[in-house]
């Protein structure tokens, strides 16, 4: 059996082909066809193959010509490195030519040793990423000898083997039906391997034994105006999209997107051969192996935030390829909303129909993909309308924390029922609303079975007053009763230089005290606010002490309204 003993390297082939002549001492002699080869109409799309031996290859030619993929020698025997390889990649990837790299294989010598320098070739580029699956190219060559066969075919075995299970794909192999009898005689078990077969002239490939099929044909050699040498020409059996797909690439989970919505989950293994795989969501505990597929569905961990999948393929013959893995952040939780919840707010009654201030807390987060939007609309008489937004906030939620914790202001009429809804929608595309309904009345100072008082309080026409006019005293132990129903009450009286105090009790509970002075008189506000639990019958008491403020110079208490929400 021969061994890999250093010796010089032969001299490499011109572009791989059926049957070339070759002596140690000469270039290489191909006899071309006698016209250039038409491409056998079917099969498209069209490329070329390259080595060192082809002078002036310019790939904007090649582009132009519609030349859409090339095969380039990188390397041969165990230390040969074309000269050309580095530059024919560079040019193919300017030009947008899918591109692949091919060793010529030594049937003289160790397996693994050439597969390595192949691989270390091809590592020194850039590696196999975007790349056609590599090529082995099995030729006769007399400079080389009679092939050993039982070596040859234990060694390319072993090139293979490595191969796969560097780059997880499957060699490509590269002959003719002759030169395979040469080199392995009857040896059919390489015929998982993609095929790409030379036959030139022919009407239709002749295949090598164990093949019943060929992924790339060459069909023979032709010149492109503005190049010298005659180029290697090749059809891909399939469609460009096809084509397309053949290039080593990493997996992608759910076509690269960033979150998943269900734990279902489809990985694309495009760019990457097997027969069975199996995955892990860490890399250690591992499923059994199934069936490959190239888009492999998964099913990811329960938990919502970033998870793991790696995935490991092995091949007909259990020859494992590396791992290979990608990540991508679970979110099934639709953002969190907080309210809305309105609520009466302190401050002057507006002019107009709109006459109560309010205000509305509201607010929208996002644990996991963090909030992409959110919004408050109010729809009282004249339709939905926008009235507040929370910007967008995509911080991924690594600390828990998004957007949220709104308050807006708005003023709503007497009467008038609302509607207040909050929409969001978190960078997944979740989404999550709520909506909430009130109605506001006013219930004006003048007694009803709704409001009633205790002492002496004196019915006063004042301008601007709601309704027109107020009940005021100066107290003490006078009292205002108001017996509702409702989420929220408030009070609204005037405030002025000559206004005291007055203490509020809700159900007979304390709920705190309302000084009305101020230095300059102000007309009807909001002075006191407060919810109140959901449901029932309450009552509201406004008790007047007949106390002020050091700087009042009277202690008078008015009675302008008292406002409800209701839901």
């Amino acid at each position: 059996m021969p061994t890999d003993t250093p010796t010089p390297e032969p001299v490499p082939t011109d572009t791989p082909n059926p049957e070339p002549t070759m002596t140690p001492s000469a270039a290489p002699t191909i006899t071309p066809s006698p016209a250039p080869t038409p491409i056998p109409t079917p099969y498209r799309p069209p490329g070329v193959d390259l080595s060192h031996w082809n002078d002036g290859v310019s790939f904007s030619v090649l582009k132009a010509a519609g030349i859409v993929f090339a095969f380039a020698k990188a390397s041969q025997g165990t230390t040969m490195v074309d000269a050309d390889y580095a530059r024919y990649r560079a040019g193919a990837a300017r030009h947008g030519v899918h591109f692949g790299p091919y060793h010529f294989f030594d049937y003289n010598r160790d397996g693994l040793a050439q597969a390595r320098h192949f691989l270390a070739t091809v590592d020194a580029t850039g590696g196999f990423q975007g790349l056609l699956p590599p090529v082995v190219d099995v030729e006769c060559l007399s400079v080389l000898g009679s092939p050993p066969r039982s070596y040859a075919r234990a060694q390319l075995r072993v090139m293979v083997d490595e191969l796969y299970a560097r780059t997880g794909r499957r060699p490509i192999i590269y002959t003719s039906a002759s030169m395979w009898s040469r080199v392995m005689g009857t040896d059919t078990s390489f015929g998982a391997n993609p095929l790409w077969v030379a036959c030139w002239g022919c009407s239709k490939p002749v295949l090598p034994t164990g093949w019943s099929t060929w992924s790339y044909w060459q069909t023979g050699s032709t010149r492109f105006d503005g190049i010298p040498s005659r180029i290697g020409t090749d059809v891909y059996r399939g469609t460009l999209q096809g084509l397309g797909r053949q290039p080593t690439r990493l997996p992608t989970i759910d076509g690269d997107a960033p979150f998943a919505t269900t734990r279902e989950v489809t990985m694309d293994l495009t760019g990457r051969d097997g027969a069975v795989l199996r995955s892990s969501p860490d890399g250690v505990a591992w499923s059994d192996w199934r069936p490959y597929q190239r888009l492999a569905a998964f099913t990811l961990g329960e938990t919502d935030g970033d998870q793991a999948l790696h995935v490991q393929l092995a091949d007909e013959r259990g020859v494992t390829a590396p791992i290979i893995s990608d990540t991508i952040t679970l979110d099934t939780t639709a953002p969190a909303l907080t309210g809305p919840a309105p609520a009466f707010r302190l401050g002057p009654l507006a002019d107009g129909d709109r006459p109560f201030p309010v205000s509305i807390a509201w607010g929208a987060s996002d644990a996991t993909s963090g909030l992409a939007e959110g919004s408050l609309t109010e729809d009282c008489t004249d339709g939905p309308v926008v009235v507040a937004t929370v910007s967008p906030d995509r911080m991924g939620a690594s600390d828990g924390t998004a957007e949220s914790g709104q308050t807006t202001d708005l003023s709503l009429p007497n009467g008038g029922t609302c509607m207040f809804s909050i929409g969001a929608a978190d960078a997944a595309g979740l989404t999550a609303s709520s909506a909430r309904t009130v109605t506001v009345t006013a219930v004006d100072d003048t007694p009803s079975t709704e409001l009633s008082y205790t002492g002496a309080w004196q019915a006063r026409s004042v301008a601007g007053a709601w309704g027109g006019g107020v009940h005021s005293t100066s107290g003490p132990r006078r009292r205002a009763r108001l017996v509702f129903e409702g989420t929220h009450v408030a009070l609204v009286s005037a405030m002025g230089p000559a206004r005291g105090r007055a203490r509020i009790f809700l159900d007979g509970a304390n709920a705190g005290t309302v000084d009305l002075y101020a230095p300059a008189f102000s007309g009807p506000s909001v002075v006191f606010s407060m919810p109140v639990p959901d449901g029932g019958q309450h009552i509201l008491e406004v008790r007047v002490p007949g106390t002020k403020h050091l700087d009042a110079t009277g202690s008078r208490v008015d009675i302008d309204a008292f406002l409800v929400m209701r839901p």
